[in-house]
């Protein structure tokens, strides 16, 4: 018998479960759900406005998709929203390698890659007007303006109204019905 009664069995049998548990937790994501997080990038931006003071809301200007970072989307954003617009204007989709330029994304996925930099990212972003957008752990609630998590193997949309008041955005409310609302 093991610790407290239970089977050796059973503990064992625990732990492997434990072992598996993680080893699928940390497991990349599949591409089906970066093409989930590819249309959800395309349809935040027909819900949100940008600041005009900010130059983000010219309707001559196309709205600008960055990724910065490891492109975990492949040609799937690109091809999702070529030749299309939002709110009339034309979408373009930018990779980023290093943050230097990004200022002039109205969206901007920063990457699980960039790990090391994106808390130090958030505020430059803010004060561009720029929407940042992340799935790394507790994006959101470390000041990400939106994220994205995987809950009961579906994709959520996490929002952070504080950080979206700090970069000019407005965000209709029928984009947050189906998000979970956050402030700092």
């Amino acid at each position: 018998m093991a610790e407290h009664g239970a089977p050796r069995h059973l503990v064992a049998l625990a732990a492997i479960g434990a072992s598996v548990g993680l080893a699928l937790a940390a497991a990349p994501a599949t591409p089906a759900e970066y093409d989930v997080k590819a249309a959800m990038l395309y349809n935040v931006t027909r819900y949100v406005r940008w600041n005009a003071g900010a130059g983000k809301d010219s309707e001559a200007s196309p709205i600008v998709i960055g990724v910065l970072g490891r492109n975990p989307f492949g040609s799937a954003l690109s091809d999702l929203v070529s030749n299309r617009a939002a709110g009339g204007r034309p979408l373009l989709v930018r990779h980023f390698e290093t943050p230097v330029g990004v200022e002039v994304c109205h969206v901007l996925f920063i990457a699980r890659s960039e790990s090391e930099i994106w808390r130090s990212l958030l505020p430059a972003l803010e004060r561009a007007g720029v929407m940042s957008v992340g799935d790394s752990e507790r994006f959101v609630e470390h000041g990400g303006v939106m994220g994205f998590v995987v809950r009961g193997g579906k994709v959520r949309l996490q929002v952070n109204l504080d950080a979206a008041r700090r970069a000019g955005l407005a965000i209709s409310s029928n984009l947050l019905r189906i998000a979970e609302v956050m402030r700092d």
